[in-house]
């Protein structure tokens, strides 16, 4: 679905929901997985004893992909695989699809080799946008590829629209988690999450954003 050479991968796709319903199959090059990185590096590798990979008979490696949606697990592997033919127009993506992109190269990190696509199609999209729609989502965008203009927009209105309530900040209807000295996903872990809300950690040093990560 993605080589026109001959495949030595084979990623399937998996609905994220309990379910765990097959949704397609793509044909990869392990090479390629391996350089762009370090994830599926470690999955493709026997000894690591993924459980989301096997090693077919044929000596084809399969790979499981869950949680990411199919769209935009194909339009990575696209550009990871270099096929520019396959890609969408840029204005044909949009802020949730560029979302996920973002959430799949940061989990599979490879932000980098996504970073002369990717923001062609923010910036596209971004100029098109409602204002102040979404903007935790855009942050998340902006941090992920490197976006200085989107980042810098999207911080501004992010802590111009930060309420507490409790012990918690709220933008929008969703939950902020600061984490100042911890690790911003074990702070998401010991905290309660509510349902149908973007949680967006954030760790900060008095004057700046340090990191940024978005759980769904």
């Amino acid at each position: 679905m993605i080589l026109t050479e001959p495949a030595t991968t084979i990623a399937t796709l998996y609905s994220a929901d309990d379910n765990n319903i097959e949704i397609s199959t793509l044909r990869l090059s392990s090479t390629i997985l391996s350089l762009v990185s370090p994830v599926f590096k470690s999955m493709l590798d026997p000894s690591k004893g993924f459980k989301e990979s096997l090693l077919k008979a044929n000596g084809m490696k399969e790979i499981r992909i869950t949680a990411f949606p199919e769209k935009s697990t194909i339009v990575a592997m696209n550009i990871l695989h270099y096929q520019p033919e396959s890609l969408p127009r840029p204005t044909k993506v949009s802020s949730r699809e560029l979302h996920n992109l973002a959430s799949f190269a940061d989990y599979y990190q490879c932000q980098r080799f996504l970073e002369f696509w990717a923001p062609i199609w923010a910036i596209s999209t971004w100029r098109i946008r409602s204002p102040s729609k979404n903007t935790t989502r855009w942050l998340w965008i902006g941090i992920s590829f490197q976006i200085a203009q989107i980042t810098k927009d999207c911080a501004q209105e992010v802590f111009g629209r930060m309420k507490l309530q409790g012990r918690r900040f709220v933008v929008d209807g969703k939950y902020i988690l600061t984490s100042p000295g911890t690790n911003g996903r074990n702070a998401f872990n010991n905290s309660r999450r509510e349902p149908n809300h973007r949680i967006v950690i954030l760790r900060m040093s008095p004057k700046r954003i340090l990191s940024l990560e978005s759980v769904m």
